[in-house]
């Protein structure tokens, strides 16, 4: 056991009740499974627009990182099941509480329109369900049993996603 992480209150010990699939793996995956879709089913029609997808993939992943930075800068958690130390607010999350989801979530709707077929266009339409399933509501009982009346009044100004 890493005794640093141990006391580090940013970092969140694995717990089985927790999700083990952190975001951008779910992400991956489910970029895996189109691929391998599209490999098998190499007749699927397609629906190309390769200059939107591209200025959607570019802006989604630099949403994604833009947002991840602020939080690097904050000194608190990336993990999705980590112990909130602060609320950002600059930046993207003025906009939307979610910027990382929602950076993968364009990044995918632009991977999509690159490649244009059906299996993943349908990845970019289950990742954010999956988020608003399975990390989401998770990730805002941290915040607000970590950051109270800040959060929720945070919550009150600011959309989950846009």
């Amino acid at each position: 056991m890493d005794l640093t992480a141990a006391r580090d209150p940013r970092v969140a010990m694995p717990d089985p009740g927790r999700p083990r699939l952190l975001p951008p793996i779910v992400a991956a995956m489910l970029l895996a499974a189109s691929a391998a879709l599209d490999f098998a089913l190499p007749s699927m029609p397609r629906w190309r627009l390769p200059v939107a997808g591209a200025v959607l993939l570019v802006a989604g992943l630099g949403t994604m990182l833009w947002a991840a930075r602020l939080f690097g800068h904050a000194g608190t958690t990336l993990i999705p099941y980590g112990r909130p130390t602060q609320l950002v607010l600059a930046g993207p999350y003025r906009f939307t509480r979610n910027p990382m989801y929602l950076g993968i979530t364009t990044a995918l709707v632009g991977i999509a329109l690159l490649v244009g077929t059906p299996p993943f266009f349908v990845s970019a339409v289950i990742f954010p369900l999956w988020m608003n399933a399975r990390f989401i509501p998770m990730e805002e009982r941290n915040l607000q049993a970590a950051l109270g009346e800040d959060y929720r009044a945070y919550c009150a100004r600011v959309r989950r996603w846009l």
